[in-house]
């Protein structure tokens, strides 16, 4: 019984030092950055929208929330100002995840 707890702990132990400790905050450094997104996006402000997602992408990797769809948006307004690689690229991003 001994073994068979200390080989759980080990475990444990080993997994739980496996994680590493990103340098994102979703809730300070990502969503903010959505949040004026969408609402340049709205007001068709396609630049400076294009710029706050870009922003909150390099800041932390992209969600794509149902109710945003970050990724699907960057990728439409990466067509309409004329980057039609990146567009390209989060359009196989969003089909890759099940998500456009």
């Amino acid at each position: 019984m001994k073994k068979i707890i200390t080989i759980l702990l080990f475990s444990f132990l080993i997994s739980c030092s496996g994680s590493t400790k990103s340098d994102c905050n979703y809730i300070t450094d990502y969503y903010p950055k959505i949040y004026k997104a969408e609402i340049q996006y709205q007001l068709q402000n396609y630049q400076k929208a294009f710029k706050l997602y870009q922003e909150a992408f390099n800041s932390c990797k992209p969600k794509n929330t149902p109710v945003y769809y970050e990724m699907h948006k960057y990728a439409e307004l990466a067509a309409i100002l004329g980057k039609e690689k990146l567009a390209l690229d989060y359009i196989e991003k969003n089909l890759k995840m099940g998500k456009f």
